[in-house]
């Protein structure tokens, strides 16, 4: 078994440790057993290739457990605030993320807690009115009635928060005292507030929302009616920075910047240096940090070429974020849609590209329908289990809109940078309002056309792992054909 193969087991083994011990508790006494069984196995038969094979398996899958083993004990402890439920306490805490700003009310996460001058693990949710202005590290003190947090229909709300180690909430209490600090992290996030209002201040609404979104990923200013829009034409990742979007969108720079001939070397660092300073000004938040990880597999995909297995690249990365928030593999939609996007690129997107030969190679259409086909279908079986649905215009949509998305975000984040500075602003600010508009205006077309949205009533797992066994297989096929390349003038 070659080392490729070899990691891939690993890290398939592993996941399948830490999807087990999220679902069910395992006693250690079986991780124990699983360790002395490698031991004896790899001791006796090592040279036997199919038990050098399970013991790779057998170490993944009791390196899943040991990690998940680690975050079940923090949480059987005493201090844990999971065991301070259903009654009142006096909290003592500090606001460990940005506050989370709805129309109605804001969601306020609290870390640090202590209770009764004891130091208590685990977090909770806070929901409170929007009458008080709260920031980052702001440091409180609150009476609540912590409740847990229940799943309602078929959505794990208690599992989505425990990836954020979020065990109780506390809904609307009664007085909050706060008190001001300071720190490097709230001074990062008062630059991407004033990033913010700098967009405010140089688009219109909903361009200004929009441009909010494609940049940060929150829609709190984006209307009902445009964002059933975007999802029924299947164009609202654009709206969520994960790393679908990063990804493309840097697809999409590589060809545009291999096409007019910039030096190969110097696009690489150029993106990488332009990630890390928008991850700065946008808050370097966990789920920003995750799709820059998505975006940073891709360069160097791009710069090591794909004959490294440029896969194993996007394995180990995802492989460190599960180690890091074992949580987000079963119970962040965003990272799986993530992580399926990124790997469509990187296998599927190669063999897309050599077989639209059929289309002109003009204004890197090629391209750009490859690589909105590739994550489209590699992210197809998911999207399908978690909305129950799919739309039928999303290629098309999709492929007319992509190329327009690093624009916007590139305009739209020098009219952020540089606010309202004269003429500045409108070199600018004019751009991303076109550019956006006509955004706005394919996606009013997308929906207009009859039928374009096929709903499911249910979707099973099951048939999601189908579909992917179908996916992978056609990469066996289509490597194994071959077709005489044909140049498109």
């Amino acid at each position: 078994m070659t080392k490729s193969k070899r990691l891939l087991v690993f890290i398939t083994s592993f996941s399948v440790g830490i999807a087990i011990s999220d679902l069910f508790l395992i006693p250690w006494i079986v991780t124990y057993c699983l360790i002395i069984t490698t031991i004896l196995l790899y001791t006796f038969y090592r040279f036997q290739k199919y038990i050098r094979i399970l013991c790779v398996i057998l170490i993944g899958i009791t390196v899943g457990f040991i990690r998940m083993g680690v975050i079940h004990e923090k949480e059987d402890r005493v201090a844990f605030i999971g065991n301070y439920l259903s009654n009142t306490h006096e909290i003592l805490g500090e606001i460990i993320k940005e506050p989370d700003l709805r129309d109605t009310h804001q969601k306020l996460t609290i870390g640090n807690i202590m209770i009764e001058n004891i130091n208590i693990s685990g977090r909770v949710l806070i929901l409170d009115n929007l009458e008080t202005e709260f920031m980052y590290k702001d440091k409180i003190e609150v009476a609540c009635n912590l409740e847990k947090p229940e799943p309602y229909e078929s959505f794990r709300y208690d599992k989505y928060l425990e990836r954020f180690k979020i065990y109780a909430i506390c809904p609307f209490p009664k007085n909050i005292k706060k008190t001001e600090s300071k720190s490097l992290g709230k001074s990062v996030l008062s630059v991407k507030k004033n990033f913010i209002q700098n967009i405010n201040d140089t688009l219109p609404e909903p361009h200004a929302s929009l441009a909010i979104g494609i940049l940060l990923g929150e829609r709190r200013g984006i209307s009902e009616k445009l964002e059933l829009t975007f999802r029924s034409v299947g164009i609202t990742h654009i709206l969520a920075l994960s790393g679908f979007n990063i990804s493309i969108i840097i697809a999409a720079l590589l060809f545009i910047g291999r096409g007019v001939g910039i030096p190969r070397t110097f696009m690489f660092w150029g993106i990488l240096l332009c990630l890390i300073v928008f991850v700065f000004i946008t808050g370097a938040s966990p789920s920003i940090t995750r799709a820059a990880v998505m975006g940073v597999v891709v360069l160097l995909a791009y710069e090591i070429g794909r004959n490294t297995h440029s896969e194993n690249i996007l394995l180990l990365a995802a492989f460190f974020m599960v180690m890091v928030s074992p949580r987000i593999l079963l119970w962040d939609i965003g990272f799986q849609l993530s992580f399926m996007a990124t790997l469509g690129l990187l296998v599927y997107m190669p063999l897309i590209f050599r077989f639209s030969f059929f289309i002109p190679n003009k204004l890197f259409a090629r391209e750009t329908f490859s690589a909105t086909i590739s994550a489209i279908i590699f992210t197809l079986p998911l999207s399908m289990y978690y909305f129950g649905g799919v739309s039928l215009t999303a290629l098309p949509i999709n492929i007319l809109i992509i190329p327009l998305i690093p624009f916007a975000m590139l305009f739209s984040f020098i009219a952020g940078v540089f606010g309202s500075i004269g003429v500045i602003t409108y070199i600018f600010s004019v751009p991303a309002w076109l550019i956006i508009s006509a955004v706005i205006a394919i996606a009013r077309f997308g929906e207009l056309i009859p039928q374009g949205y096929l709903s499911f009533e249910t979707f099973s797992l099951l048939g999601s792992i189908l579909l992917y066994g179908i996916i992978f297989s056609s990469i066996k096929i289509l490597k194994k054909k071959k077709y005489d390349t044909i140049r498109v003038k």
